[in-house]
């Protein structure tokens, strides 16, 4: 079942930016529609964004907590900015005969595409790529066969969400998957 969200959601994402850039090839004004902060127009060339929320688990893992920020660059001349998302959560769980946590920290690099808006409306965008996470697992028993482990892969990050309250403000929904953990993120964000 989560893979076939992740290749939904993959799907919905390429059909999205597919469309959103043929319309705004027909439209050379596209951009000039959207906030300044957010896009194009000669705005702000650097946004950060820090947000907190909770975290789906997977597996043996609950409901945790996240905590991320996201640095997006408006590259002139290009219809998408870039993007560079830290993220730390941790979750707690029931490992067998004893708990256990796991810690998720890394950052996703991609870009992001934000929908033409007018003026006072919520501003949607989506956004994908490839990121970096370490992950630490940690048992609270002594029985052989439950040790703490930790390690490094590399994860994909697709998402979407909206700004509001003139760009300030952010509502975010992410898919993480790195290596057999997925997680859906649920953030809010302000900009500064």
């Amino acid at each position: 079942m989560r893979r076939f969200v992740r290749m939904a959601m993959v799907a919905t994402l390429g059909v999205a930016l597919s469309t959103s850039l043929e319309a705004q090839a027909r439209s050379s004004n596209a951009l000039t529609r959207v906030a300044p902060a957010v896009q194009g127009g000669g705005g702000a060339p650097m946004t950060f964004t820090l947000m907190g929320g909770l975290a789906t688990g997977d597996g043996p893992f609950d409901l945790g907590l996240a905590l991320s920020g996201s640095f997006e660059w408006d590259v002139r001349d290009w219809p998408v900015n870039l993007r560079l998302d830290p993220y730390l959560a941790r979750h707690g769980g029931d490992c067998g005969p004893s708990d256990c946590d796991l810690t998720l920290f890394g950052a996703g690099v991609g870009v992001a595409y934000h929908f033409p808006a007018s003026p006072n409306a919520p501003m949607w965008y989506v956004f994908g790529g490839l990121g970096l996470y370490h992950s630490s697992f940690d048992v609270d028993t002594n029985f052989p066969g439950f040790d703490d482990s930790s390690e490094t892969d590399l994860g994909l990050q697709i998402g979407g969400g909206f700004r509001f309250g003139n760009g300030r403000y952010r509502l975010e929904l992410r898919l993480i998957s790195v290596d057999s953990f997925d997680t859906l993120p649920i953030l809010f964000g302000i900009t500064f």
